[in-house]
Order: structure tokens, then sequence, then C-alpha cells
């Protein structure tokens, strides 16, 4: 009975120590990863302290920061103080495949991120307007060119809008440059200078309707694509060389092969419908 008694203490006392230990453990691996996580802070910090935003970018994404809270605070942090800053190359250079994308950053940030740009945008397209006003369209065409934010966005109507009548009115306001005005803008633009637009493409004698066909036309040829080798030839029919002037065909036991003539000795050769070599 006391070998069972002092058996059972023993037991006790072996499974206490273990208990003791694994909670010692643990308590060594949570102070472990708490001063990990305030080492990776500290040093995203320091990134932003010295505005080294694209290593700071790399930390915050990378670093695996264990506390969501901690994590959420030097997001949010690093988001507010390139707004400050009005930092918009780098908001809108990262936006769309970053901060739009990571779930390390929360929807308060990349709703403040949005508004930012949007504001930005409009500020340029303010200055755009006040230079082509004040006789300085030159800048105003450079400032578009310069404004990643502005010729990068395809449904940036209005800044395309104004450039390309900054344009015009460098290329000394004649019939060609009015059309490649109304090439460039659509007949329904409403904006800003739409009047002032809509004057200069009428003094190339062009009226609403062929400055559809023009705008139009011109859309559909920039959707089209050059031929490459290994199209077939209804995608050669839909290419920026459009239908042939000729076409000759030769037939053997292997097949079909055509020769597309086109004008300026241009030549698209096709074997069994496919395109295999390209001549000009």
């Amino acid at each position: 009975m006391k070998k069972l008694i002092l058996t059972f203490m023993l037991l006790s006392i072996f499974t206490l120590a273990s208990c003791s230990e694994k909670d010692s453990v643990n308590e060594t691996e949570a102070s472990d990863v708490e001063s990990s996580d305030a080492a990776k802070i500290k040093e995203i910090e320091t990134k932003l302290e010295e505005h080294l935003y694209e290593g700071a970018l790399f930390k915050i994404l990378y670093s695996k920061i264990s506390n969501s809270e901690d994590l959420k605070v030097i997001s949010t942090k690093f988001i507010n103080k390139l707004i400050k800053e009005e930092n918009t190359k780098f908001l809108y250079d990262n936006y769309e495949d970053t901060f739009k994308e990571s779930t390390l950053f929360d929807d308060d940030s990349k709703n403040k991120i949005v508004k930012y740009l949007d504001e930005a945008k409009e500020k340029l397209l303010d200055k755009m307007e006040k230079l082509i006003i004040n006789n300085d369209a030159r800048k105003a065409s450079k400032l578009y060119l310069q404004s990643a934010i502005l010729n990068e966005d395809d449904e940036n109507e209005q800044g395309s809008a104004l450039y390309h009548y900054a344009m015009y009115i460098q290329d000394d306001e004649n019939p060609r440059a009015s059309s490649e005005l109304a090439i460039a803008v659509k007949p329904s633009y409403e904006g800003r200078l739409e009047n002032e637009i809509s004057e200069a493409v009428s003094k190339g004698s062009i009226d609403r309707f062929y400055w559809g066909v023009l705008y139009y036309d011109n859309q559909r040829d920039s959707k089209r694509i050059e031929p490459f080798v290994g199209m077939t030839d209804k995608e050669a029919l839909k290419s920026t060389w459009r239908k042939p002037t000729k076409i000759n065909t030769t037939k053997n036991i292997n097949g079909t092969s055509e020769q597309w003539v086109y004008d300026n000795y241009k030549y698209l050769y096709f074997e069994n419908g496919i395109l295999t070599s390209i001549q000009y």
C-alpha cells in the first residue's frame, strides 16, 4: 500500500513538473513571438521615417507579423503618411496590384486611397484646364504626359480630351489638327472645355455626323492587332492589314497555300488557313 501511495506521489510530481515545463516553454515562445513582432514593427517604422516606402511596403507584406492589431496599426500609419505627404505616384502605382488586393490593408485604408487619388486627379485636371485657358497649352500637355494618374487611366476621358485639345492649339489650329482632335475625342464628350473642343472640331469643316465617323472608325482600328505567324486567315482579316487587294491560291496534295497581296509590296502567306510567313 505504501509503495502504491509513493508511486502515485511520484507520478503526480512528474506530471506537475511536466506541465510547469510546458507552461514555461509556451510562455517563452509567446515572449519570443512578441519580441519578433516588435522588432519587425520597429524596422517598418524606421523605413517610414527614412522615406524608404518600397522597403516598408515589402516588410508589411512579407514579414508575417502575427499580431493582427499591430499589423493594422502600422499598415494604417503607412497609408496615412503617404496621403499626408501627397505621394500620389506611389499610391497610384501600388493601388491596383497591391493595396487593393492585399488583405493586410483594411477597407478604411483602401477607401482613403481611392478618395485621395480621385481628388488628386481632379486637381490635375483643374490645373490642365487653367493652363490651357491662360494660353499655356504646352505646359498642359506636358503635365498630362508626366502624370501617370491621368495618362494611364483609360477611363479618364477628360484628361485625354484636354490633352488633345492642347495639342490642337499647339498645332496652329489648322484643319488637319481639327481632324486629329475629332479622332481623339468622342462627339458626345461632356466635360471641361467641351464647347471649345466642339468649336475646334467644327473649324475643320467637320459636322457632327462626320465627327462620329472619324472617332468610331479610329476606335475600331485601335482594337485591331498586327498580323503574326500562327493566326488564322479569319483573324488576319480583322488585323490592321485588313482585306488584301488580291489572293493567289495554290492547291496540292498537302492542302491549300495562299498568298495575300497588299499595297506597298506587303504579303501574307498561309498554309491551310494558318499564317506561316509575313513579307513587307
